[in-house]
């Protein structure tokens, strides 16, 4: 991937949460998430009354997180061994590490957002600008709505 593209994506991105932003201040009550499937809800409910089921969910959907933020911040299509081993190794590290403290997880989780491609090559810059857009998106996701 060329600078000007990858340049032209995160400056998509960065309008597309702005937009996203000031579209839920001035409109809250369209962001509202409802969930009207029983079917959805029963198997929600299934997964979070379990907890070893719930730890391997999150652990796939962080995978495949992870591996994408690996992919994008290393310019590369897939990874090889080395890398899936060291997501791999971080997700079950944090995820054992939140049994006990979720702080001390997600601090481990945050350092190794920047060490694990460092460690692959990658640039401090886009690392840097690929983990600010992934958190800000984070931040759009997670933060409840306000009424």
């Amino acid at each position: 991937m060329n600078k000007k593209v990858f340049k032209t994506m995160i400056a998509l991105v960065v309008i597309f949460l702005i937009a996203l932003y000031v579209l839920k201040i001035f409109f809250p009550e369209q962001f509202v998430m409802s969930i009207e499937n029983e079917n959805l809800i029963k198997i929600g409910k299934f997964i979070d009354d379990r907890i070893w089921l719930a730890k391997i969910c999150s652990g796939i959907t962080t995978f495949i997180g992870m591996f994408l933020y690996e992919c994008a911040v290393t310019k590369k299509w897939k990874l090889n061994w080395k890398e899936f081993v060291e997501i791999l190794s971080i997700i079950i590290i944090t995820k054992c590490i939140s049994l006990y403290d979720n702080d001390i997880s997600n601090g481990i989780s945050t350092i190794a957002m920047f060490i694990i491609p460092m460690l692959n090559n990658a640039k401090l810059k886009e690392v840097s600008i690929v983990y600010s857009v992934h958190y800000l998106s984070l931040i759009h996701i997670s933060e409840p709505t306000r009424h």
